[in-house]
């Protein structure tokens, strides 16, 4: 590493490495448990996120700004998770404008985790095949 680092200070070379390591170990944990089950690690990722939100839910904005993703990803996202009845939008009571994710109702009150394990443990036409 000494080649990269004129004078010999290779510490900030071996902190970025130990950060990428630490990154890529996240991803890997992450991704645990969802691959070849139809769903990514950013549709769980929202799902937890609006599992642990209040009854209001969240803003498409408040998901995507918390992931540190786009806006318009979480979208696509939300509307999969949409079309398999795991989230459901709502009209913001305070802004017109604004729509709000929320974990399904009936997943709540009625066998959220089998019906969650049932979403991952099946497969999907619009996933490829693991």
């Amino acid at each position: 590493m000494s080649l990269f680092a004129p004078g010999g200070g290779t510490l900030p070379l071996e902190a970025a490495a130990a950060v990428r390591s630490a990154a890529q170990a996240v991803d890997r944990l992450r991704s645990h448990g969802t691959q070849g089950r139809g769903m990514s690690a950013g549709a769980r990722d929202v799902l937890v996120r609006l599992s642990a939100a209040t009854r209001s839910g969240l803003a498409t904005g408040e998901i995507a700004h918390a992931g540190g993703v786009s806006s318009r990803n979480v979208t696509g996202v939300v509307d999969t998770l949409e079309r398999d009845q795991l989230v459901r939008r709502v009209q913001d009571p305070h802004d017109r404008r604004s729509v709000r994710g929320q974990i399904n109702l009936c997943l709540r009150l009625v066998g959220n985790q089998r019906r969650i394990e049932q979403y991952l443990s099946t497969e999907r036409p619009d996933q490829p095949p693991p």
